[in-house]
């Protein structure tokens, strides 16, 4: 069994009703990215699970026993794909890069939507890494 088990933390921030613009480079037009919307994104099955099943617990975390909750925002586009993922509240530096590789990864979503139209939405997502106290104490046995 393994020695250190992470409990996840997730709740989904989406405050204001102001959006934000971007620059599209590639097609050199302004896309606008919502903060708030009719329909916010849905991740395609259960979060909470994938990001047990993905996120691993930093082994340099471990020996040192650092635990904190990392907070992401990202952009999920029109099409549902996730991009621009920043960390705006780090934990520790070890722990931030493993929450921001899960992310990266993540399957499409579903999109956000406004008046029926696909458009582009920012997501935070705080994730939360703990040890497993219990375990830790007795050794990892059990």
């Amino acid at each position: 069994m393994k020695q250190f088990f992470l409990l996840f933390a997730i709740s989904v921030a989406a405050s204001a009703t102001v959006c934000a613009q971007t620059q599209n480079s590639t097609k050199g037009q302004h896309a606008q990215v919502f903060t708030y919307v009719d329909q916010m994104p849905k991740f395609s099955g259960d979060l909470n699970q994938y990001l047990a099943d993905h996120l691993q617990y930093p082994k340099s975390a471990q020996q040192q026993k650092v635990e904190g909750r990392v907070v992401l925002r990202f952009e999920i586009d029109q099409r549902g794909i996730v991009q621009d993922v920043r960390v705006v509240r780090a934990a520790q530096a070890d722990l931030d890069a493993e929450a921001v590789r899960v992310v990266k990864n993540m399957p499409v979503w579903q999109p956000g939507r406004t008046k029926g139209q696909a458009v582009s939405v920012y997501y935070t997502l705080p994730i939360e890494f703990r040890l497993d106290k219990a375990r830790t104490q007795s050794g990892g046995k059990g």
